[in-house]
């Protein structure tokens, strides 16, 4: 569970041509006011054109990244993103530096990464939990509308539109 402080602002990490919005977690010597049970990392991260911005993430952690605007190159191989693109990174045995660059188009990307919870994942459709018990309770009380799904029947999603993103697969690096 995160926990935003109500009165507190997100703070913003600055370094010459990159903006970091620091959610959750540390960046450019900032600290997020969040209290996380589980460790994570969530950062908004703008950088203006033939700008490069570089994070580290833990050992054992788990990262991706969205580029939600722009385009931009990751790691040592510089791959291309571009909007709508998301990035995985391999989880290492080491303490991880990931950089993102620009060239002569600036860019807007989450980067988001966390420990492993190391739990049993179940899934169907949008609904992921931890057995088929708890599956099956979720499916029950959204056909029929309770326990938070109270307008379920009637709504609809523009989400799904968004969705249409590839992944870009750094594995090999």
């Amino acid at each position: 569970m995160l926990f935003l402080r109500v009165k507190e602002k997100i703070p913003v990490g600055k370094k010459e041509g990159v903006t970091v919005k620091v959610i959750a977690g540390e960046a450019l010597g900032v600290k997020a006011p969040l209290d996380a049970r589980t460790p994570a990392m969530y950062l908004d991260v703008h950088l203006e054109p033939n700008s490069t911005f570089e994070q580290v993430i833990p050992k054992g952690w788990n990262a991706f990244s969205y580029v939600y605007k722009g385009k931009a190159f990751f790691g040592e191989k510089k791959k291309e993103a571009k909007n709508k693109d998301c990035v995985v990174f391999k989880q290492g045995d080491n303490e991880e530096i990931v950089t993102i660059e620009t060239k002569e188009e600036g860019a807007k990307v989450l980067l988001i990464a966390g420990q492993p919870l190391n739990e049993p994942v179940v899934s169907h459709g949008p609904f992921v939990l931890n057995d088929e018990k708890q599956l099956a309770k979720t499916f029950e009380d959204y056909q029929y509308g309770k326990n938070g799904f109270e307008n379920a029947p009637t709504w609809s999603s523009e989400v799904r539109k968004m969705a249409r993103s590839k992944s870009v697969d750094l594995s090999d690096e």
